[in-house]
């Protein structure tokens, strides 16, 4: 059982320009959860010892990739920009990129920190590499009761507020019930097996009165579901600090990681049954770290 925040800090309608929206090998898209749990975790190091930030829950409203169409394709809207001052540049890396709009919801524990020196904070950092333009609203705390039954009325006020929006949910359960189901079938199956079932577009085809075949879209899934990079998955060993060259801390162990996948579900945040449903965690199990929702409540 997770600690219960003593409050909810709400940033409402934050926009960010230029975040990075190729977060992993398989997918691209809306910035990865880690990426919010780091900014969180980002502000609550600045704040005094009496105040902790921890977990987020991450509403959408908006997302606006700079792409362009070019034919039957869409390509990234790339730049090259001059590195020296003879205006000579290095090759273009692929770099996707994305516009959004987002309200987030933190968890606090301890005193809550002062509005003006947290809107400070906030504005002096970053999101998924992009950059947050002057807040339009300012943040504010709701005090929990650490009660379920009575905390879920302030989480539907707090919400509400926010639509038209969709929150991200972990739906890792869900993943691990697929998997199973098509383990049944064929023992062979992977649980990427089972993501790629899910998130793939299918086509199934008909005939009509007259002997053709009428091809059509089906999906054998509900809700709006998105495949999107949790966190890292160990891949090495763990060196010693100074024992792999080129790295940027030479005072820190470092390791070889990929990413790692889960299932989320883009969902009307009324539909949540309270702040424990919408809120993501650090978690560390081993060679595996990654976010996902925790139960704070009995």
């Amino acid at each position: 059982m997770h600690k219960i925040p003593d409050h909810i800090l709400v940033l409402p309608r934050l926009r960010v320009q230029n975040v990075n929206c190729i977060s992993g090998p398989l997918t691209w898209g809306f910035p990865t959860v880690s990426s919010f749990c780091g900014f969180t975790h980002a502000i609550s190091r600045k704040l005094s010892s009496e105040t902790a930030l921890n977990g987020v829950g991450i509403i959408s409203h908006s997302f606006e990739p700079q792409a362009h169409k070019t034919g039957y394709e869409k390509r990234f809207s790339q730049t090259r920009n001059p590195l020296e001052s003879d205006g000579s540049t290095a090759g273009i890396i692929e770099e996707g990129r994305a516009h959004i709009t987002v309200s987030l919801l933190i968890g606090v524990y301890g005193q809550q920190p002062d509005i003006k020196e947290l809107t400070g904070i906030i504005q002096s950092l970053k999101i998924a590499g992009g950059s947050i333009l002057p807040l339009k609203r300012e943040p504010y705390f709701v005090t929990l009761n650490q009660y379920k039954q009575e905390d879920y009325p302030v989480f539907r006020k707090t919400v509400r507020k926010f639509l038209p929006g969709f929150a991200l949910q972990d739906r890792s359960d869900f993943l691990a019930q697929h998997h199973s189901q098509m383990q049944s079938e064929c023992p062979d199956k992977t649980l990427l097996d089972a993501l790629l079932d899910l998130s793939a577009l299918k086509y199934g085809f008909a005939e009509t009165e007259d002997g053709k075949a009428e091809w059509y879209p089906y999906s054998e899934k509900k809700g709006w579901l998105v495949p999107i990079p949790v966190g890292y998955i160990g891949i090495s060993p763990v060196y010693q600090p100074g024992e792999v060259k080129n790295t940027r801390d030479t005072e820190t162990p470092f390791r070889f990681v990929e990413a790692a996948y889960s299932l989320g579900e883009w969902k009307n945040p009324l539909k949540l049954g309270g702040f424990d449903e919408i809120l993501w965690f650090y978690d560390a199990d081993g060679d595996v770290y990654s976010c996902k929702h925790k139960k704070f409540y009995e």
